[in-house]
């Protein structure tokens, strides 16, 4: 990979994750507040392996975190301000089209 492509890497990493409506859905519901799993199940309508692969897609990309309570998994945003500004800015640029 050339350094031109390397420097952009991070960010392609973080626009891949953002690619799926359910995903982006997830983080509009965690803009809210942290959430378990059969939260997530319920409001999306999906089963749990599905709704657990896209949450590891966004712990990938460090949009989210996990945090062990008990026998659940609390998700939350890792910064809530940078998710806050790449929705508003996805939001703007789908307004103008």
């Amino acid at each position: 990979m050339n350094e031109l492509a390397a420097q952009f890497k991070d960010q392609a990493k973080i626009m891949s994750a953002l690619a799926h409506p359910i995903r982006l859905g997830v983080l509009a519901t965690l803009l809210q507040g942290p959430a378990i799993v059969s939260d997530l199940i319920e409001k999306f309508q999906e089963d749990q392996t599905k709704i657990s692969k896209h949450l590891a897609v966004l712990r990938k990309a460090g949009l989210v975190a996990c945090q062990a309570e008990g026998r659940c998994r609390v998700y939350a945003i890792t910064d809530l301000d940078a998710v806050k500004k790449i929705l508003n800015c996805m939001q703007a640029i789908s307004n103008s089209s």
